[in-house]
């Protein structure tokens, strides 16, 4: 995969129109994102292309005191931003016309005029109809409306909090579809957990499933959550800022979660204090940014079953010294992928970019025993329960060995060769000393190469630690325990 990249930093004004921004929304169709900033209260659509700096459009009027939650829709040839302000939970709705101007800011009411108050938002398509789901106002319990043409809603359900659910202090929401159903899904901050709903005909919520620490959801301070598809399996990422920790979860087609991985900030990473997410699918792979306190932001993918993959993080510089992030949002422009980056200690907007052109494809093996190939791109390869052989091609390739005895070549670019613990020896054929690098972490408690016992062969070398083995063969031949150094591992 391509390196991570600073392009941009779009300043911040006089009138601080860019100051503080906690509310990014991509708009369907990958070509802005709408940005509301809690210093002027002003929102604007920023505007990306291809090989371009992130350009912003022009202001609206001000909206509230404070917004500092939203989301994004296109409803006909309109773009809409509902804004949730912070002291009041007054929700106000920006348009913006097709050619990017906006409108007149109106508070979100009811056909009789009442205004509504939400405390987060999300849109989403079912049934023909454009709905809003929110947490209701102080944060507790879910409303449900229905949009009409003239953006005045219908309240369609409302549900509290029960002894089943976690609708306590919601600080997110998201919608997904899946098993031909539309869910709600709320994050909750107090409670640490998740809970999901099905909409049923008509706009009712019906409880399905709750996820908490008793059911294996060990996080705390759950800020953020964003979907995910990956192999048709809808998962729920979520970022937890006092864990410092980004959770993958798993909705099946019942509604039903279950808790896949959990990984942790750490030296290599950049998301303690996790508090800002997003997440696409990019060629049937999935995609995520999470960002907090850390001075930066951490990339990861998740993998088929739901494991998270850390490609890389990109630490703050100069260039742009934004401090704690307060929101990230990901758009595929082209064959780029677009990440805007506001922060709270420098307003402006940062634009950070992952070329695509090189992205390769992700196969999965089976039950059985699998031959796996890549192409020229940088492609991932991910063993099964059987004996894999694993062929990366030319690009920088990621090759995960299975519960298998598996054999993995990585062929030409700068490899990346995964293994868990399996009590089966597995096999690299053709590793380049300095170029590419083996993960081991997957092996348990080791996390320095003088724990392994490296012994050379004349065609490379063994490595064992613990009962688990790997043969190593290069065309460097032996390959001698002084002949390695901690930059040819992962751990």
């Amino acid at each position: 995969m391509d390196v991570l990249a600073l392009r941009s930093l779009l300043p911040d004004r006089q009138d601080f129109d860019l100051s503080m921004i906690s509310v990014l929304a991509p708009l369907p169709g990958g070509s802005a994102v709408l940005a509301a900033a809690g210093a002027s209260g002003v929102a604007r659509a920023l505007h990306l292309a291809q090989d371009a700096p992130v350009r912003a459009g022009a202001p609206s009027e001000i909206l509230g005191a404070a917004p500092d939650a939203g989301d994004a829709a296109r409803l006909g040839t309109r773009a809409v931003l509902a804004a949730v302000d912070r002291l009041s939970d007054r929700v106000t709705l920006q348009t913006l016309s097709a050619a990017g101007d906006p409108g007149a800011p109106a508070v979100l009411r009811t056909q009789a005029g009442v205004e509504v108050a939400l405390h987060r938002v999300v849109f989403f398509e079912a049934e023909g109809a454009h709905w809003l789901a929110g947490a209701a106002a102080g944060g507790s319990g879910l409303a449900l409306y229905r949009l009409r043409d003239d953006l005045r809603a219908t309240e369609a359900d409302r549900v509290d909090d029960g002894v089943k659910s976690l609708l306590h202090g919601i600080s997110d929401l998201a919608a997904v579809e899946t098993g031909g159903r539309t869910w709600v899904v709320a994050a909750s901050s107090l409670e640490d957990g998740l809970s999901v709903y099905r909409l049923d005909a008509g706009g009712t919520l019906v409880f399905s499933d709750a996820l908490g620490a008793k059911d294996g959801l060990w996080v705390s301070g759950l800020e953020a959550v964003a979907p995910v598809t990956v192999a048709g399996v809808t998962f729920l990422l979520c970022a937890s800022a006092g864990s410092g920790t980004l959770a993958s979860v798993r909705l099946n087609d019942r509604g039903v979660f279950f808790v896949e991985d959990i990984v942790t900030d750490d030296r290599s990473t950049r998301f303690a204090g996790a508090a800002a997410l997003d997440a696409v699918e990019v060629a049937g792979r999935g995609l995520a940014v999470v960002a907090g306190t850390d001075g930066g932001v951490a990339l990861f993918e998740v993998l088929p079953g739901g494991r998270l993959w850390h490609h890389q993080s990109l630490a703050q510089d100069a260039g742009w010294d934004i401090g704690p992030v307060l929101a990230v949002a990901m758009v595929v422009t082209g064959d780029e992928l677009q990440i805007l980056v506001t922060g709270s200690r420098a307003g402006g907007v940062a634009q950070l970019v992952l070329p695509l052109g090189d992205l390769g494809h992700r196969r999965t093996g089976g039950d059985g025993d699998d031959t796996l190939a890549g192409a020229e791109r940088d492609d991932m390869l991910v063993g099964g329960a059987g004996n894999d052989r694993l062929s990366g091609g030319g690009g920088d390739d990621t090759l995960f060995a299975g519960i298998g005895a598996d054999t993995l070549a990585g062929g030409a670019g700068a490899d990346v060769f995964v293994f868990d613990a399996n009590g089966r020896r597995d096999i690299v054929r053709d590793f380049e000393p300095g170029i590419d690098r083996i993960d081991l972490g997957g092996w348990g408690l080791v996390h320095d190469i003088s724990a392994l016992a490296i012994s050379a062969r004349p065609d490379g070398a063994l490595i064992e630690w613990q009962g688990e083995s790997l043969q190593v063969i290069s065309g460097a031949g032996a390959l001698p325990a002084t002949a390695w150094s901690a930059d040819d591992f992962l751990f």
